[in-house]
């Protein structure tokens, strides 16, 4: 049997009514549901009612999770068949969308074909799943996917049959190994089906970024910016001889494309990480860019002696630390986290140089971002001249009900005294 079972909603008031009902919220938290049934496995299919017992939907529960509900149609079940059409219908559009938004850059050869983000769970109508797709040298694409909540691991079956079917894709990665199962009572793994192309990759402005899909961050490389690495290279293209500093470098996607728009531009990469370094390395020289290219790996929260920096300091500082602020508690020690992040990256950069700041932490506001930037502007630079705002690109799209999915944050300015 598909379904397991019904869930229903508590009877609301006028100051209280599940956001699901109020805001077209697609989930539903476990104080929001009238009896927590114990006895579902973590990601069962359910049917949703409201307090007087119409039906409202069907998605996924799970009795361990805060979020104890996540929406996969807001109507009636009809059948299991019917569930996997309509899956395969929003990974269409899903498809639809991104090659509209990146046709352009793809024909131009500036970005691979297969080189983005294909499922951004909610936002996309699939909840808890994420899926990237990659190149290879082969000609070969391949997928990563992640599944964040219990229920989403129902979907990995169809979406092996959506990806052969309608793109030919017949391999890739299940990298179940994030923290946020264990949040859901869910088993940590990591697998692969069919065989992977050899040398996998990413192609974003112009360049190859080749990855570890099976132990790489995340999925192996990170889309999400693209639009604001791009602002940061096409700014700096016009330097003369630029001095960059890439922190928190990982494979070098800041650092390598502002090297590639300029040809004398000289790159330092900072990372704690060798591994993130030699990939980093080895993705420079694949791209021949290896002779411009310095890599320091430190701690940027320990930085001691500092002999990579140039006397007059840095022309541009890229500075996308991963997530500071995990959760709303740590919002305080995540904001004082961001606030060093940005000062010790303006204390390297030269009077009047450029600086991109980034967040990846949905918990640290737009308003806290900006005043954890006004502040170290100020401690270290004396003021920044602030002349872009960018958030995620258009593969990590934003469901208008749903706030949690916008979370990508991201300044580029100039410094104006020192």
């Amino acid at each position: 049997m598909f379904l397991k079972g019904a869930i229903r909603l508590k009877k609301s008031s006028r100051k209280f009514s599940a956001k699901i009902l109020s805001a077209g919220l697609p989930w539903v938290y476990s104080n929001e549901i009238e009896r927590i049934d114990a006895s579902l496995s973590p990601g069962a299919w359910v049917a949703l009612e409201a307090a007087a017992g119409q039906a409202l939907g069907y998605g996924h529960f799970n009795p361990h999770s805060l979020i104890a509900y996540r929406e996969f149609e807001r109507a009636p079940f009809r059948s299991e068949e019917q569930s996997r059409a309509l899956f395969f219908t929003r990974l269409d559009r899903a498809l639809e969308m991104r090659m509209r938004a990146f046709g352009e850059r793809i024909a131009s050869g500036g970005m691979g074909g297969r080189s983005f983000r294909l499922v951004f769970g909610e936002s996309d109508g699939v909840p808890g799943l994420v899926v990237d797709l990659y190149e290879s040298v082969s000609g070969r694409a391949a997928a990563v996917a992640q599944c964040h909540s219990a229920g989403a691991d129902g979907f990995v079956f169809w979406l092996q049959q959506w990806l052969a079917e309608r793109m030919g894709v017949d391999s890739g990665v299940l990298r179940n190994d994030l923290d946020a199962r264990r949040r859901e009572n869910a088993p940590l793994s990591v697998s692969e089906w069919g065989s992977l192309p050899s040398e996998p990759f990413a192609l974003e402005g112009g360049v190859r970024f080749f990855v570890d899909l099976k132990q790489g961050q995340k999925t192996g490389y990170f889309y999400d910016l693209r639009d604001c690495r791009a602002e940061l290279s096409a700014r700096a293209a016009s330097l003369e001889a630029p001095a960059v500093l890439d922190c928190f470098s990982y494979v070098g996607a800041w650092g390598l494309q502002v090297l590639r728009k300029n040809p004398r531009a000289t790159l330092v990469a900072l990372d704690v990480s060798g591994a993130a370094l030699q990939s980093l390395r080895r993705n420079a020289e694949a791209n021949d860019l290896g002779a411009r290219v310095e890599t320091v790996q430190a701690d940027f929260f320990k930085l001691g002696d500092r002999p990579f920096v140039p006397k007059d300091g840095f022309d541009v500082v890229a500075v996308d630390p991963p997530a500071l602020t995990v959760s709303a508690k740590q919002a305080a020690q995540g904001r004082r986290a961001h606030e060093a992040c940005f000062a010790e990256g303006l204390g390297m950069l030269r009077a009047g140089g450029l600086a991109a700041f980034s967040s990846c932490s949905f918990h640290l506001s737009w308003g806290d971002f900006m005043e954890c930037v006004a502040r170290a502007s100020h401690a270290r630079s004396g003021g920044l001249r602030i002349s872009y705002f960018g958030s995620q690109s258009a593969d990590h799209p934003v469901l208008a009900s749903m706030p949690e999915s916008r979370y990508l944050k991201c300044v580029i300015g100039n410094t104006l005294f020192r």
